[in-house]
């Protein structure tokens, strides 16, 4: 059903007044049993868990009221549904029967009736709305069946429903569902129906749930139970658990002792006495949810797009606060705007309308992770994990939540815990692995970037740190065949190669660090820093003419690098080329200010006598 904004911002506003007045009671089904014992029903499955249940007998009263829904019916069914209702007049014996007649939420109820000739003359004068007629909507079918239940019955009578369900939204249908099912409990009446299209057939158990069913035979086949049928027919109560607001809607579940499942129903937990929303103000709240929904789908928002999400939710918390779907979609747009303070709250109320849900204390507790409250987030995934068990997004969340405690010995042990669920989180074998670090635990470290890195992908600082780490054992076999293959395998990205030739000259790994710069000067001929440690490090491998060459091809791209011309000095003195070294680092300070530079030439011009001090003046 598709609702106008502006209903949404009017049921909003208005919500409270237009509200049913429908007082939260204890819940109740019927339950028929093969003699006069009572089930063995002592509790009930519900949202907040286990209820007690009390049982007790009833008797069926007399008479039958058949509810016809002529909204939901065309010419043709509304005729072959008169004729099998003469049928059934004369094969229930002149029992009394009522006809009630609801069209656009008015009931008109006559009967009984004297005769069957009444009966159908009655029918016979009934009239469908014209086709010129607004058309009435499915939830609107719903809110007139539970608004006017007070006229269809009493003392657990029968009543027939004759008509074709509309097709609601699954949310909808449950809502819906709960509803009737309050309704016809409260009013104490046996409901069944007779659809001419046949297609309710998911409503079957809630039909049962009042000890009616769907009739798909003849209706003549539809009769009262004897009486000593009616002393096996018995009423199951239950109280369900309520929220500090708002109502939840729940499936709960009639067991027997031994666990086999009697009935199924949908259910609403209120506060007693607190309204619930019609039908249709609830269908209106569902299509604004569907709306912000389909806009979170969207990558980014724009600012018209976010303010009508706002409004959307707002509409639908503003009919139910703890409505799961309304709930979702808040938390999910307070976390693309990264206010996961935000998101909490509303994953806060979300584990209040599923608070036997591991996965809600789970999303909850995941949510507080991001929000950086680490207490409250230990707690709810502590409680997810009694609910349930250890999943690996959990395990990698109380990780991450001792991490952010500084606790890396606890934090290794659920790590170790989620990697055992997913081998292949890369992220997580890395997490591991700095950790291990931090306590010393090397072997750990070793292994857990071994494993990562095995997954595939560049990742500098990772291949840095095993580097080190087997540096540190004494393992440099595995160092020298980690520093080839990675080096072979750099992406032509020159700052990646920069990282990492800058690590293994931290490393002084010389020979490894040569190649890796060669690979810079590669990708980018005119990186200064490249061409400056080239020329150091064949210096320092004791080839001055190597390192006298490589600072000249540097000084060909990079004639204002100072680093070059002092390299190329110190290449120089090497060979003992002191005049070329003095003349080099002049031409250098010509070229570039450089406070190294300077201080390099100020002590040649001590050696020489010259003007060591115009040169170290500039230095400082």
């Amino acid at each position: 059903m598709k609702t106008s904004r502006s209903y949404l911002w009017l049921g909003a506003l208005l919500i409270l007044p237009a509200m049913m007045s429908r007082v939260a009671v204890a819940s109740t089904v019927l339950l028929r049993s093969t003699g006069p014992t009572i089930p063995d029903v002592t509790e009930v499955q519900t949202y907040a868990g286990k209820i007690a249940a009390i049982v007790s007998p009833v008797r069926a009263g007399e008479g039958l009221t058949v509810v016809v829904l002529l909204d939901s019916l065309n010419a043709t069914e509304l005729e072959n549904a008169g004729k099998d209702l003469v049928d059934l007049y004369g094969s229930s014996g002149g029992r009394a029967m009522r006809l009630a007649l609801l069209q656009n939420g008015a009931i008109s109820v006559q009967g009984p009736f004297a005769s069957r000739a009444r009966l159908k003359s009655t029918l016979e004068k009934i009239q469908l709305p014209t086709e010129s007629a607004a058309p009435i909507s499915a939830a609107a079918v719903y809110d007139g069946m539970a608004s006017t239940v007070g006229q269809w019955g009493s003392n657990w009578s029968r009543v027939l429903v004759i008509g074709n369900l509309p097709q609601l939204e699954p949310a909808v249908r449950d809502y819906a569902a709960a509803i009737l099912l309050r309704a016809f409990c409260s009013q104490h009446v046996q409901v069944s129906l007779l659809e001419p299209d046949g297609r309710s057939d998911d409503w079957m158990s809630f039909f049962e749930s009042v000890d009616g069913t769907i009739i798909t035979g003849e209706l003549r086949e539809y009769s009262h139970p004897s009486k000593d049928a009616s002393q096996s027919l018995f009423q199951v109560d239950w109280t369900p658990a309520v929220p500090s607001r708002g109502f939840v809607i729940s499936h709960s579940a009639v067991s027997d002792s031994a666990g086999q499942v009697l009935l199924k129903v949908s259910e609403i937990g209120a506060p007693d006495g607190s309204p619930l929303p019609t039908i249709l103000q609830f269908a209106g709240a569902q299509a604004s949810v569907a709306d912000a929904a389909k806009l979170l789908e969207h990558e980014t928002l724009s600012e018209a797009d976010a303010q009508r999400i706002r409004e959307d939710l707002r509409a639908a918390l503003e009919v139910n606060p703890l409505e799961p779907a309304a709930l979702l979609a808040a938390a999910a747009y307070n976390e693309k705007q990264k206010d996961f303070e935000a998101a909490a709250r509303f994953r806060k109320s979300l584990v209040e309308v599923r608070p036997l849900d591991s996965s809600a204390l789970a999303d909850l507790g995941h949510e507080l992770l991001l929000a950086a409250d680490y207490d409250k987030a230990d707690e709810a995934l502590k409680h997810a994990v009694d609910l349930h068990v250890m999943t690996p997004a959990i395990a990698e969340d109380l990780a991450r939540v001792r991490l952010a405690r500084n606790d890396d010995k606890s934090a290794i042990s659920f790590l170790e815990e989620a990697l055992r669920g997913d081998a292949k989180r890369q992220d997580l074998w890395f997490l591991q692995a700095h950790a291990a670090e931090r306590v010393a635990n090397t072997p750990l470290a070793i292994q857990s970037f071994e494993l990562g890195l095995a997954l595939g992908g560049v990742h500098v600082p990772e291949s840095g740190s095993l580097l080190k780490l087997y540096l540190d054992t004494e393992q440099s076999v595995k160092a020298q065949e980690l520093a080839t293959k990675f080096t072979a395998a750099l992406p032509p990205d020159p700052a990646v190669r920069t990282e990492f030739a800058g690590i293994l000259d931290d490393l002084r790994q010389r020979g490894d660090a040569l190649l890796a710069w060669k690979r810079v000067v590669e990708v980018q001929p005119t990186s200064e820093r490249a061409h400056a440690r080239i020329a150091r490090l064949l210096l320092e491998s004791g080839d001055a003419r190597a390192s006298e060459r490589a600072a000249d091809e540097g000084l060909a791209v990079a004639p204002k690098f100072a680093g070059l011309y002092v390299v190329r000095a110190d290449a120089l003195e090497v060979q003992r080329r002191m005049y070329e070294a003095r003349e080099d680092l002049e031409q250098g300070a010509a070229a570039v200010a450089d406070p190294e530079l300077f201080a390099r030439l100020a002590t040649v011009e001590d050696s020489y006598g010259g003007s060591a001090a115009r040169w170290r003046s500039q230095a400082c």
